[in-house]
Order: C-alpha cells, then structure tokens, then sequence
C-alpha cells in the first residue's frame, strides 16, 4: 500500500522507541482500506528516516482487528499492523 500519512515517532520513558503512520490499501478502483502501521525500537527508527508520506510499501507483521460499536449501533472495524520484518520493497 501507500503511505497515507506523515510518521510520527516518540521516544518513552522506559528507553524503548516507537512509530507509527497509516497505510492506504486499494481493494478496486474506487474502494480503499486504511490501516495503521507500528513501529518498536529499531524499525521506529528506519521508519522515521526513510519514509514519507506517498511511498509505496509493503510490510509484514502481527494483525490486530477491533471492532466497535458506534453510538449509532453501527459496527465498526479497525485494522493494525505491528509490523515486524523490514520494510520490503519500499519506493517513491
């Protein structure tokens, strides 16, 4: 997918470092999903450094799906990727 936003990085107090953005993944022509991408430690760093918003990516990781419930009563569906391996393949 594509970069969809700018990645923001935050260093914690217990030493360890994370990042994260969100990805925009086409599903057809007109149809697209976002997902939000986390970064830990190292990663967080090479992600901050090397991506941009716009960059096409592909990553790999551990998916966390929530859902809720909006205060209409509709369902709604979250993804997350805490991504794990390098980043493949990126470009502009």
């Amino acid at each position: 997918g594509n970069v969809a936003a700018p990645v923001e990085i935050k260093h914690l107090p217990s030493g360890k470092v994370v990042a994260w953005t969100r990805l925009c993944v086409k599903k057809s022509a007109t149809q697209s999903s976002s997902i939000s991408l986390t970064f830990w430690d190292d990663l967080a760093h090479v992600a901050s450094q090397h991506l941009q918003k716009g960059y096409q990516i592909h990553v790999s990781g551990r998916l966390i799906i929530d859902t809720v419930e909006t205060e209409e009563g509709k369902t709604q569906t979250y993804y997350k990727v805490f991504v794990t391996a390098n980043l493949l393949g990126f470009r502009i």
